[in-house]
């Protein structure tokens, strides 16, 4: 299918927003890498992973792409920052 440039523009901006989520939630989580399990520092490090690779791949204009990674980095994040917010059970 043949993309027109509103498309193209509109899939670039939502990509960009979802990064930017991403990006503030790894900020939440950093300060409190620390308290992390080691399974969680992975995930952590594995969802920044994802947004280094999303933010390369929006400057090759590989937005479908991009957009799959920030959505994967976002679904890490959250669920990181729920772990961290959450009370340890006894």
């Amino acid at each position: 299918m043949l993309q027109t440039a509103p498309d193209v523009e509109a899939q670039e901006q939502r990509t960009r927003a979802k990064l930017e989520a991403a990006q503030r939630d790894r900020d939440k989580v950093l300060p409190r890498y620390r308290d992390l399990t080691p399974g969680a520092r992975e995930h952590f490090d594995t969802a920044a992973g994802y947004i280094r690779m999303a933010e390369a791949h929006l400057k090759l204009k590989n937005f479908a792409y991009a957009d799959l990674l920030a959505d994967r980095a976002a679904t890490l994040l959250g669920m990181l920052l729920k772990s961290l917010s959450s009370p340890t059970l006894p």
